[in-house]
């Protein structure tokens, strides 16, 4: 964790020093529902949370960089009846995002009133448990993206649908019934930078 939050801060820095009077902080918070492929089970049926503190850079109106240092919990919830074994786990990471992102459709007043935020995100775990899975058999680090469309009712508050995907397996070794386990969820929150 100490090292995710050294990588946040000497981007944070990085993006500061270029033009600090552009540089825009910010929260966000989300519900999330999750599942993970390989675990034989359909549906998002995990409800979880992501938070994060929120850094953006203005290139120019329309073109964003974002980086964002988030707390994620997300799991699968359902026990297997397939294979009369328990599957479910709950995961919580934390993960630093760095994205591109779009502004548009402008509106009356001049605000673009939409967001498009695509990018790469590294996922420390802090914690896995459930009936099989435990910090044992899950890799303490895994890569995944996230894309975001945002809805902007003002100029510093936005309104988010995200979805989040791991790039690769997060088993370290076998457990039971799945050689293979990546999550991926849906997520619904607010945004909220607060400009200068």
């Amino acid at each position: 964790m100490r090292h995710l939050a050294i990588i946040c801060a000497v981007l944070l820095t990085c993006l500061t020093s270029i033009q600090g009077q552009k540089f825009h902080f910010g929260m966000s918070a989300a519900v999330t529902a999750s599942q993970m492929d390989g675990d034989a089970l359909s549906g998002f049926n995990k409800i979880g949370y992501q938070a994060a503190i929120v850094g953006g850079y203005p290139i120019n109106e329309a073109h964003w960089i974002v980086v964002e240092l988030q707390n994620s919990a997300f799991g699968s919830n359902k026990r297997n009846e397939d294979v009369g074994v328990s599957l479910e786990a709950d995961l919580n990471s934390v993960n630093v995002l760095l994205a591109y992102s779009f502004r548009f459709g402008d509106s009356w007043d001049g605000v673009r009133k939409f967001r498009f935020m695509i990018g790469p995100k590294f996922n420390s775990i802090l914690k896995a448990s459930g009936p099989n899975i435990n910090d044992e058999v899950v890799k303490s680090s895994f890569w995944a993206g996230q894309a975001t469309f945002s809805y902007m009712p003002g100029e510093a508050f936005m309104i988010d649908l995200s979805y989040t995907h791991a790039f690769q397996n997060i088993l370290s070794e076998d457990v039971l019934e799945a050689d293979s386990l990546v999550p991926y969820y849906l997520g619904l929150g607010l945004t909220y930078y607060i400009f200068k």
